[in-house]
């Protein structure tokens, strides 16, 4: 089989044929390269109606799931599967693509199969990714790909051990006044979260994740008795060191005591804590109403 791709699209507005690219499908003869963009599922997020988004956000992990369920790789790149299952799988055909529509509800789009006449590596597929996926216009920053790259290694090694990407809301921290996301959040003795946050976007956007982060760990003290933090973890970048603005904010986070912060080199860290102290997911999935 030639190699092809596929764009996956979320129709914003159906009536003029308004919409937007989300998630990028590469398969060759032996593997398989898939991933969506959590910035541009953020986006989307305030142009559907909730129980849009919903759908939409469980379908694109769910396709994300099936393929990690096959990984032979230990999940560590978009590379998902490369063995002679490829060849067998019904879901990775071209003309099943029509199929893979209905199921979502429209609400993704699987563009006409295109052939590409060359060899995909991961390195190849991230320079199709940004290309294809990544736009300037929406998202904050061209080179950014930290999320991404930290969710598709870390995410399948913990996936049953906490709750991922999730909307936190007063539902499951009573002082928690404003829902807000966080990349994952688990328990056991004490609670345990994590979040990805790339300290080279704009500084305005970079003071808003740092304070929404921020926020839900103050939260979770407040609504303990003994006022203690749990086990947070914070996988951020440093900065251009000539972006003073965000260099200091930088220099600061790194100075809580409360937090673990990590590279985004070291997240093994992560992987390593949730298996040895036994995490288990925060609360139940029915609880966020999804």
């Amino acid at each position: 089989m030639k190699t092809f791709y596929s764009i996956l699209y979320c129709p914003i507005r159906p009536v003029v044929d308004e919409k937007l690219s989300i998630a990028l499908l590469v398969r060759t003869d032996q593997a398989v390269f898939f991933r969506y963009s959590h910035d541009k599922l953020k986006v989307i997020k305030d142009l559907l109606p909730a129980p849009a988004y919903n759908l939409l956000k469980s379908s694109l992990r769910s396709i994300d799931d099936y393929f990690t369920a096959k990984s032979t790789i230990a999940s560590q790149s978009p590379l998902l599967f490369g063995n002679s299952e490829v060849h067998t799988e019904k879901f990775l055909q071209p003309d099943y693509f029509n199929y893979l529509n209905d199921y979502t509800n429209n609400l993704l789009h699987f563009s006409k199969p295109k052939t590409l006449d060359l060899q995909v590596t991961e390195k190849v597929f991230d320079s199709l990714y940004f290309k294809l996926i990544f736009d300037a216009d929406l998202i904050i920053e061209k080179k950014r790909l930290l999320v991404d790259k930290v969710y598709s290694k870390v995410n399948p090694r913990i996936k049953s051990r906490v709750n991922l990407n999730v909307e936190l809301t007063s539902g499951q921290i009573s002082h928690l006044v404003i829902p807000t996301p966080v990349w994952f959040i688990g328990k056991n003795d004490r609670e345990v979260t994590g979040e990805v946050i790339d300290f080279n976007k704009p500084t305005h956007n970079l003071e808003n994740d740092v304070r929404d982060y921020l926020y839900v760990l103050q939260s979770l003290r407040d609504s303990k008795r003994n006022q203690a933090y749990g086990k947070h973890f914070l996988v951020g970048n440093e900065p251009a060191k000539g972006n003073d603005v965000n260099h200091s904010i930088w220099t600061d986070v790194r100075k809580l005591s409360y937090l673990s912060f990590i590279s985004p080199k070291e997240t093994d860290v992560i992987t390593n804590y949730v298996h040895e102290h036994n995490v288990s997911p925060f609360f139940l999935e029915e609880e966020t109403g999804e």
